[in-house]
C-alpha cells in the first residue's frame, strides 16, 4: 500500500506562540543540526509568524539553487535585511535583473580567470604561513577565524579587484563584527525598529557601513583612474566599469557598482572565512583524519607550491 504523501515537512515543535524563535536564538548552530537529526533531509520551525525550512539533502539543493531556481525566488525576510548592506546585487536581486547582473559579472569568473587566481592564492597564503611561523615562535596563539578572515578579504581584494588590502582589512573585519551579528539578530526578533530610527544599534551599524562604503568607494574610484589612464581591463570591477547592457546599451551606476563589490567583497570572503574555521576546527577534532589529509597533501605536493592542476590528483576522499 502506498504510503500518504505528507504536505507539511516534519520539525522541532516549539512554543505555541514564539514556535522555536527561542532556540534560534540561544543556540541556532544546535538547532540546525539537532534539527537535521532528527527530523531529516527537509525540516520546517517557525520563527514566531515566519515559517522557514531547512534543506539538508544535496540533490534538494540542487533542485531549489540549480534544476528548479526559476520556482523560487530571494523576496524572504532574510533577504531583505542583506539588502541593507549590499543593496539590489547578483546576491539578493530576482528575474531580468539578477540575470541581467549575472551576465555582466560571468566573464570574471571564465576558467582562464580562475586559473591565474590560483598564484595569488598560494602567494597570498604562503604570507600568512611565514607570519604564523614567527608566531610560533612566541608560542602565542593565533585567532584562527581572524586569520582566515584576513586571507580571504586579501584574496578576493587583489583577484576581483587588484586591490592591495593592507589595512583596509582589518576595517572591514571589525566593521563585520558589527555589521552580520545586526542583521542576524533582526532575524530573530519579532517586530524590529526601522533601519531609520537612530537606535544606538541603529546608529551602529550605520557607521559600519560607512566605513566598508569608504573602502568600496576608493577601489570603485582607482579603477575609474586606471580607465581613463588606459590601463588594460584585469578584474572583476575593471569589467562592470566597462559592461554595458545589451538590451539598453547602459552601464551600471555608481550604487550599482557599489552593491556588487560589496556583494563580492563581503560575502565572497566571510562565507569562505567561516568554511575554513569550520575546517580547522573539525581537524582539531578528528586527528586521524588530519594526519590522512597531511599525508595526502605531502604525497600530492611532495614539498612543492600547489597549484591549480594539483586539484585533480587528490584522491582521499573521506574529508
Amino acid at each position: 500500500m502506498n504510503q500518504p504523501i505528507q504536505k507539511v515537512a516534519p520539525g522541532p515543535p516549539g512554543h505555541f506562540l514564539l514556535g522555536n524563535l527561542r532556540e534560534f536564538r540561544r543556540d541556532v548552530l544546535g538547532l540546525v543540526t539537532q534539527s537535521a537529526a532528527r527530523y531529516g533531509d527537509i525540516v520546517r520551525c517557525r520563527l514566531g509568524p515566519q515559517i522557514v525550512h531547512l534543506i539538508n539533502h544535496p540533490d534538494h539543493i540542487e533542485q531549489i539553487l540549480q534544476k528548479r531556481a526559476a520556482n523560487y525566488n530571494k523576496n524572504t525576510r532574510s533577504s531583505d535585511y542583506i539588502k541593507s548592506v549590499t543593496g539590489d546585487s547578483l546576491l539578493t536581486c530576482n528575474g531580468d535583473f539578477w540575470k541581467r547582473q549575472r551576465r555582466m559579472d560571468q566573464p570574471a569568473f571564465h576558467h582562464h580567470q580562475i586559473a591565474g587566481f590560483a598564484d595569488t592564492m598560494t602567494t597570498l597564503t604562503g604570507r600568512m604561513l611565514d607570519s604564523w611561523a614567527l608566531v610560533s615562535t612566541g608560542r602565542k596563539e593565533l585567532n584562527i577565524a581572524s586569520e582566515m578572515a584576513h586571507l580571504t578579504y586579501s584574496i578576493v581584494g587583489q583577484t576581483l579587484f587588484s586591490f592591495n588590502t593592507g589595512k583596509d582589512a582589518e576595517t572591514v573585519e571589525k566593521a563585520m563584527r558589527v555589521i552580520l551579528p545586526y542583521v542576524f539578530s533582526r532575524l530573530g526578533q519579532l517586530i524590529n525598529w526601522p533601519i531609520w530610527f537612530p537606535t544606538p544599534s541603529n546608529r551602529k551599524f550605520h557607521r559600519s557601513l560607512a566605513a566598508v562604503d569608504h573602502v568600496v568607494y576608493g577601489i570603485i574610484d582607482q579603477h575609474r583612474k586606471a580607465q581613463e589612464n588606459g590601463e588594460p581591463d584585469k578584474d572583476l570591477l575593471a569589467m562592470l566599469l566597462r559592461a554595458r547592457d545589451p538590451d539598453t546599451d547602459t552601464g551600471l551606476s555608481d550604487s550599482q557598482l557599489r552593491n556588487e563589490t560589496i556583494t563580492f567583497l563581503l560575502a565572497g570572503h566571510e562565507t569562505t572565512a567561516n568554511a575554513l574555521t569550520w575546517i580547522f576546527y573539525l581537524l582539531s577534532q578528528h586527528p586521524e583524519v588530519e594526519r590522512e589529509l597531511l599525508a595526502e597533501i605531502s604525497r600530492v605536493l611532495d614539498g612543492k607550491i600547489p597549484t591549480l592542476a594539483d586539484i585533480s590528483k587528490l584522491s582521499y576522499t573521506k574529508w
